[in-house]
This record gives structure tokens, sequence and C-alpha cells, in this order.
């Protein structure tokens, strides 16, 4: 269709866009053509798009994911200094009370085949590794953070597949290099949780070197579909690689897949 075809259908249908649906920048809205479940958790179809989007757009849960994302955050950041007296034992506690608040995020938490493959990973390993219900929690607001938050979940996925194993601490400390080179918006947020996952590691090497060898990094790191809604995206630079040139790549698709950019 063209873009005046898929104008005429959506105000027909009466369906609202999708602010931010192909990426960051201005112009980047979409219209649903239809959501389902797939083998690979809910996808998203947009109007004269060809990739797939991995997930769905719910805005009462992203608000409910939203408000209790924002809740750790601040946490983190007013204690930030006292966290080295705090155990991560209560820490989790904490987070996993934040996340089952009523009313709260868990409320609205999908089931497992619903979640995109890098989240069915952090579900099987997190369930694999957890003992208490408080690190079952947690590992579901990850989750859900995660499916929710495609700025984030993007960002994990193109570090993800940086690795190259060896040493764990060594690895870590490369991975935020690499990163905090790339990060143009949350640096000073990227740089307090890769502190904390190397202190984290730092007591605790034998399981986070067992949840490093569970991982596959295969169903983990971006594929070609997530590599499209990564092209629009200024306040990181995926892959290393710019905007400027991303921006580039994501005209040579759309020309190729005769894909249809609203400018909405």
């Amino acid at each position: 269709m063209t873009k005046e075809e898929i104008l005429s259908v959506v105000r027909a249908m009466k369906i609202l866009p999708v602010c931010g649906a192909l990426g960051e920048l201005a112009g980047c809205g979409a219209y649903p053509e239809e959501t389902k479940v797939t083998p690979n958790g809910y996808a998203t179809k947009y109007f004269g798009i060809t990739p797939l989007y991995k997930g769905k757009t719910d805005n009462d849960i992203i608000d409910r994911v939203t408000t209790a994302k924002k809740a750790v955050a601040e946490g983190l950041l007013i204690f930030w200094k006292f966290l080295p007296f705090i155990s991560f034992t209560r820490i989790i506690k904490g987070i996993s009370h934040i996340y089952t608040a009523e009313g709260g995020a868990r409320s609205r938490q999908l089931r497992d085949n619903e979640f995109c493959p890098i989240c069915q990973e952090v579900i099987r390993i997190g369930k694999k590794f957890a003992k208490t219900k408080e690190e079952h929690n947690l590992v579901y607001f990850a989750a859900m953070i995660l499916q929710f938050s495609p700025s984030y979940r993007v960002r994990l996925q193109d570090i993800l597949g940086e690795m190259k194993g060896g040493s764990i601490l060594k690895e870590i400390w490369r991975l935020k290099r690499i990163y905090l080179s790339r990060e143009k918006a949350i640096k000073r947020k990227a740089a307090m949780l890769f502190n904390l996952l190397f202190i984290f590691t730092v007591l605790n090497l034998k399981l986070v070197k067992d949840i490093f060898s569970e991982m596959n990094i295969n169903k983990m790191k971006l594929d070609e579909n997530d590599w499209y809604y990564c092209l629009r995206r200024g306040s990181y630079d995926f892959k290393g690689i710019p905007i400027s040139e991303r921006l580039k790549e994501a005209e040579e698709i759309d020309k190729k897949q005769g894909n249809v950019i609203l400018g909405i």
C-alpha cells in the first residue's frame, strides 16, 4: 500500500499510531496492523513495514512497568553510597516488594510464551538459579522491563553480541568499556549497573560463571528484525556504528523491502 492508502485505512478503522515505533527520531511513528503470539512471543506487524516488531504496545502495562522501574532506579541512586553495606538479599527483597505491589507491574505479567526470545531466555535461566520467591519475582521483573522497554532491551542485546568468554571479571569490565563508548544518553545509570554487576560477581563468582555458561547468546543477541528497529535510534551507537551510517542502511532496507515510512 502507498502512504495515502495506509492513512485512509487506519483512519477508517480508527487505529491509533504508536509514537516511536520505528525508533527515537522524528517521524518514527507507525500504525499497528496485527499483533499475535508467535513462537517468538508477541509480534506486531506495522502497516507498510516488513520486519516484525518483537512485542506489543500496551500503554497500561508500559505505565506500570515504568513506574516500578523508576522506583527501583531512584532507590538505587539514593542509596548508592550505602550499597556496599547492604546485603544483596535485602536489595532483592526490596525490588521484589516494588514489583509485587498491589496493582503494580506483576498484575499484568505476561505468560512465558508471550515474551520475546531474550526475555524467554532470561526467564529460563532465572528459574534454574532462583532459590526464593523474591529471586523468582526479580527474574520476571527483569523480563517485564526488557519486554516493555525496547530501548533497554536492544542495548542489552547489542552488548551481549560482543561477548567472547574468558575471565568473567575481565569480560564484564571489557563489556563496560564497549558499552559506555556507545552510550549517548544514560551513561551514569549504565556505569552504576555495571559496577553493581561487578560487585555481585566478586561476591558470587561461581554463580555468575554458571549463569554465563548457561546463557544461549544466539537467542539473546540482535537478529535481523531487531537490527531494523535499532537503525533509527540515536541515543546509542549499536554495533559501534553511528546514527548517520545506520540511517543510510535503513533507507537501503526500506527501498529493498518496499517499506513505507509515514513520517508521523
